[in-house]
């Protein structure tokens, strides 16, 4: 065999056996195929292939695997002596350094500092090798200005093997002056974007040809998962002038997918400027029906994942009901100071345009994701749906801010319109049922909802008043494996008492109901509902046999049991005249199931008419 072709195939052996061991149990046919063909070389061209035979054998030594038929000594310089006993050649000990091999590294690395991945944009993951019978290193190259602290110090803490840090300028300016062909490297390429600047542009690309061509071997990795990696879970392509296109599009194009506005920004930016951190990640939270949008920020620290804390931030264009700040003073007054509420803390700023809060709470120390009770509700894989009955008396009885309000309730003589004016736009919600119904304003008028509305909304009686939420809806309670805390204290203050359950009631309802019910199948639901029965945990509901629904109803029956349970609300009545009003309420929005919230509202003003004898003629 020439030198070219024994290079040849030592390069497909090569490539034969990483795949062979791609995953933790060898692929027992491939090995044994590249051991018939290390045994069908001629025995003088065997010593070429002692390196590789050598890191075979150790491989099989270390997965626990042995191939019937190889034998080391057939590719030494110099074959042991035969024994005079056995006429075979003696058994030598092999001692041979166990190599890392790139898919074990890759495998550790993605494994330790997947949370990484997650976060950071514009990396890249390369294969860059010149000698395959060679261990990998980690090598990790940047331009100046990536924030690289943070994965510099994770990588310290939790990769074992050794690993080099360079900018890429730096590195190439070290390989010209060395000799860099066994070096290996498993090569994680952080990059910024470059918006307008062509001759960055052109350097960078530059840089990348000559790194890739600094190596023998070139491989652009592409992640398949970023938990639980198994050897074989990448993708690749070694395709050169593919991953030099792939870095031009990635790295000289600036994606903003208008989350944020310009103003926005500055406002969010400048709520979060007090953790000197460059880097906060968020997500979206829900949007308003104020015009609030509702973010979490995780403000990024160097000591990593399980010590950053999260926080939520409100914000709002400034109009001249300054909602933001309102429920800023709503916060110090009704949770600031109070004992047990150490867990919640609020910050308050503005821009020319806008104003917004910073709140933070307490979570556990090792929890990594909080959810919505909206989520919990939806999701069946969620880790606390099995619990989400219980969650709910969890919420009213265990919470501290609900044990400390329980304490607070006073008597006051005072009519319904007084009671929820913050509430209730009438005009708005008058103009969505002329939709709804297809009628005029003076039309509706005469419809017997807006009749009953006027009339309870004059109503005048004694009622328990205590401070409550005001705004307590499934997206406004979050639970961890700490406990649960409440977001959003825009409504926070003294109101009717039973008006936290009655606003979680209709969340269920006008929510996570599916839009598809038909009426008559939501006007039973409605008529059960009526009656005292479906306050207590006994009941069974017999108007609807669809799964989804009858679990809802579970909420629905637990909220009005714990309801009851409470000293505050001592009547059925006033529960179901905060439901109606709430109800009502709910026809503004359309989000929501406007028709069922119109047709329910209906429901119990009929209910409520009757119970407080009221007339609306």
């Amino acid at each position: 065999m020439t030198d070219s072709e024994k290079q040849s195939l030592l390069e497909k052996l090569i490539r034969d056996k990483e795949k062979a061991f791609s995953e933790e149990t060898p692929d027992a046919p491939a090995v044994s195929q590249i051991v018939s063909q290390l045994n069908a070389i001629e025995a003088k061209d065997k010593p070429y292939y002692n390196d590789f035979a050598t890191n075979l054998k150790a491989e099989l030594f270390r997965k626990s695997a042995t191939i019937k038929g190889f034998d080391l000594s057939d590719f030494a310089e110099n074959p042991g002596p035969i024994s005079e006993a056995t006429n075979e050649p003696a058994i030598e000990t092999i001692e041979t350094e166990v190599l890392l091999g790139f898919v074990d590294l890759y495998k550790e690395v993605v494994n330790n500092i997947n949370e990484h991945f997650n976060v950071y944009k514009g990396y890249s993951i390369l294969k860059l090798e010149n000698n395959p019978l060679k261990p990998y290193k980690l090598l990790v190259l940047y331009d100046k200005s990536f924030i690289v602290e943070p994965i510099k110090k994770k990588i310290a803490k939790s990769i074992s093997t050794e690993t080099t840090f360079k900018t890429i300028s730096d590195f190439l300016d070290e390989i010209s002056k060395i000799d860099n062909s066994d070096n290996n490297y498993l090569c994680l390429l952080l990059l910024m974007p470059r918006i307008n600047n062509l001759e960055e542009e052109k350097d960078l690309i530059n840089n990348i040809n000559i790194l890739i061509s600094s190596f023998n071997y070139f491989e652009n990795i592409s992640l398949k998962y970023l938990k639980g990696v198994i050897q074989s879970d990448y993708y690749r392509s070694i395709d050169k002038d593919e991953f030099i296109e792939e870095i031009q599009y990635v790295c000289c194009t600036l994606l903003s997918n208008g989350a944020f506005k310009h103003e926005e920004e500055k406002i969010v930016k400048k709520l979060a400027t007090n953790f000197k951190t460059p880097l906060v990640l968020y997500k979206t939270l829900k949007g308003g029906n104020s015009g609030s949008k509702v973010i979490e920020i995780r403000p990024k620290k160097e000591l990593g994942e399980q010590y950053e804390k999260r926080y939520i931030i409100k914000y709002s264009e400034i109009d001249e009901e300054r909602k933001i700040k309102k429920e800023k003073q709503n916060f110090d007054e009704f949770i600031r100071g109070y004992k047990g509420f150490n867990d919640y803390e609020c910050h308050y700023t503005k821009t020319l345009t806008h104003e917004g809060i910073l709140y933070g709470y307490a979570i556990a120390d090792t929890e990594k994701e909080s959810y919505s009770y909206s989520d919990i509700v939806n999701e069946i894989s969620n880790p606390f749906f099995g619990t989400k009955v219980e969650l709910i008396n969890s919420l009213f009885n265990e919470t501290n801010l609900y044990a400390t309000w329980s304490n607070i309730v006073e008597k006051r003589r005072i009519k319904v319109s007084e009671l929820y004016t913050e509430y209730i736009n009438q005009e708005k919600i008058f103009s969505q049922i002329c939709h709804i119904l297809n009628k005029s304003r003076a039309q509706i008028d005469n419809d017997e909802l807006v009749k009953n509305f006027k009339s309870i909304w004059n109503y005048e009686d004694d009622f328990d008043i205590k401070i409550c939420h005001g705004d307590l809806h499934t997206d406004n309670f979050f639970k961890d494996s700490k406990g649960i805390y409440l977001i959003d204290f825009g409504f926070t203050g003294k109101k009717h008492s039973p008006i936290d359950h009655a606003s979680l009631e209709c969340s269920i309802k006008f929510k996570h109901f599916p839009s598809f019910l038909e009426k008559d199948e939501l006007l039973n639901i409605e008529g059960e509902l009526l009656l005292d029965s479906s306050f207590q945990r006994s009941t069974r509901f017999t108007k609807t046999t669809r799964p989804e629904i009858l679990e809802l109803l579970e909420l629905v029956k637990c909220i009005r049991n714990n309801a009851i349970q409470q000293p505050y609300i001592k009547l059925y009545n006033d529960y179901l005249l905060s439901l109606f009003i709430m109800t009502f309420r709910q026809i503004r929005y359309k989000d929501m199931n406007q028709l069922y919230a119109y047709n329910s509202a209906l429901v119990l003003s009929r209910k409520l008419m009757q119970i407080l004898s009221l007339s609306n003629i």
